[in-house]
């Protein structure tokens, strides 16, 4: 029979969340739990976006052990999302075992249902279990390829089909031959080519017509104070050619995981591919540091697939409440999604 849970919610302003670091902490030990639900994310994000109103959801069991966390923005209208926006690709409940997390759901699920007119819509984005218990929910699938790395880089390369290794070692040489060159960007250095990663990407949509909002100069400031986490393990990595940088990324490994994060390139020098460039030396570094897993991001783009990932699912999640106003929410967004 399942457990009896407990789900409160508690308003707290952004800088009193320091109270719940430890108790947030002995949740994330989970040694396969992503990053962007972990405290040293998840407090930066809320030092340099100030979000106005913020709540902590908390799940308990009869004891009162705490086994789930979730930090909420309060909207206007009723509308709660997951924190985390809009640099965060997995925004949800911090669940403190895998074998749980269902049953958690399940409990919150039904605690929402009885507060049907204290809410009108809840967003939650990368979420690996369906919440069963929340029937008027949309969940979307979203692609995220994921590669089991290898003992070695040549042990990578060899593991490619023909036709792809050909082209990643033509690119190769192609690098070597300009001298174009990556290398990881230290303590020092780290500030500034996170300014130029945001730079070059602004720059890359900018030339494809694209505009992308979460690409700005505080994502480059808490990406900053967020890699002098003891915790979290923040790679930059830089791709100069004479001395110019032509492209950027950024990586965030936890455990024996790495999460590709971001990537900014120069569209002036795309026949040189900088983003394959980077990515290849990004999984050449993470199979040096013994890492087992590398988690590509949201996106089945056909060269992460070229590059060995393999795809996985994950969910974005819109509930609707039973009341007036979640009603008429769902009328607008299933509105939305038809015109798309």
């Amino acid at each position: 029979m399942a457990r009896a849970l407990q789900v409160t919610k508690l308003s707290v302003a952004p800088d009193e969340i320091g109270r719940f670091e430890e108790e947030w902490r002995s949740l994330e030990e989970r040694p396969d739990r992503a990053p962007f639900l972990c405290w040293d994310w998840l407090a930066q994000w809320t030092r340099v976006y100030r979000p106005q109103r913020l709540s902590l959801l908390r799940v308990a069991a009869s004891d009162r052990s705490v086994v789930a966390l979730g930090l909420v923005e309060d909207g206007p209208l009723g509308i709660w999302r997951f924190a985390g926006r809009p640099i965060t690709p997995q925004r949800g409940l911090l669940c403190g075992r895998p074998d749980e997390e269902g049953e958690i759901w399940r409990a919150f699920g039904l605690w929402l249902q009885e507060r049907r007119a204290q809410w009108s819509l809840l967003q939650a984005e990368g979420v690996g279990v369906v919440p069963a218990a929340l029937p008027w929910a949309h969940l979307a699938p979203e692609t995220v390829p994921r590669l089991e790395l290898p003992a070695s880089f040549d042990d990578y390369l060899s593991a490619r089909s023909s036709e792809n290794r050909k082209a990643l070692k033509k690119k190769l040489r192609r690098a070597e031959r300009v001298g174009a060159v990556v290398g990881e960007a230290d303590d020092r250095d780290r500030g500034r080519v996170l300014d130029e990663l945001v730079r070059l990407h602004g720059e890359r949509a900018r030339s494809k017509g694209e505009r992308h909002v979460g690409v700005d100069p505080r994502l480059a400031r808490a990406l900053d104070a967020i890699a002098h986490s003891s915790r979290l393990n923040v790679r930059v990595l830089e791709l100069t050619l004479a001395g110019q940088t032509i492209g950027a990324s950024i990586r965030v490994d936890r455990d024996r995981t790495a999460y590709a994060y971001n990537v900014g390139i120069d569209p002036a020098h795309a026949a040189l591919s900088p983003g394959i460039l980077l990515e290849l030396e990004s999984i050449r570094d993470a199979i040096e540091r013994g890492l087992a897993v590398y988690d590509m991001g949201p996106g089945d783009y056909k060269y992460k697939l070229d590059l060995g990932g393999v795809p996985t699912t994950r969910f974005g999640l819109e509930a609707t409440s039973r009341s007036l106003r979640g009603r008429l929410l769902a009328v607008a967004i299933a509105a939305r999604r038809f015109r798309r």
